[in-house]
């Protein structure tokens, strides 16, 4: 009898202590869904860049640390974006370099914003 309480408690703990909760749902901060319906390349897209891309990829070290890529020319940043390279690096896709480089891929809500600013066309606006 004791045996049998024993298995029941751990099995009851074991199930409590199991739930799914999505890695947006626990590290989203506000928990407000993300806005992709006005999203501009001086309001949404170079501030992202400026956080997590020009520390590298500025026009003095892109040579040294940034592959060659000098994002804060917005010609370089809109033919990474329109051949794909942007995203895949950004998202981490194998055969890219992972960007931001050494540190954590960018939240959900950032990368679906610069999928929304490829999408409408790469704008300088």
């Amino acid at each position: 009898m004791i045996r049998i309480t024993f298995i029941l408690i751990l099995m009851l703990g074991i199930m409590a202590g199991c739930y799914y909760e999505s890695e947006e749902q626990l590290y989203s901060g506000s928990g407000t869904p993300c806005d992709t319906a006005s999203v501009t390349y001086s309001g949404t897209i170079k501030p992202i860049l400026t956080n997590n891309c020009f520390e590298c990829h500025n026009s003095v070290d892109y040579n040294l640390l940034g592959g060659g890529n000098n994002l804060e020319e917005f010609s370089t940043l809109r033919s990474l974006a329109e051949q794909g390279t942007l995203m895949k690096a950004v998202t981490h896709q194998p055969g890219y370099s992972f960007m931001p480089k050494g540190r954590e891929k960018l939240d959900t809500c950032s990368i679906q914003k610069i999928s929304k600013w490829i999408e409408n066309g790469t704008q300088n606006n």
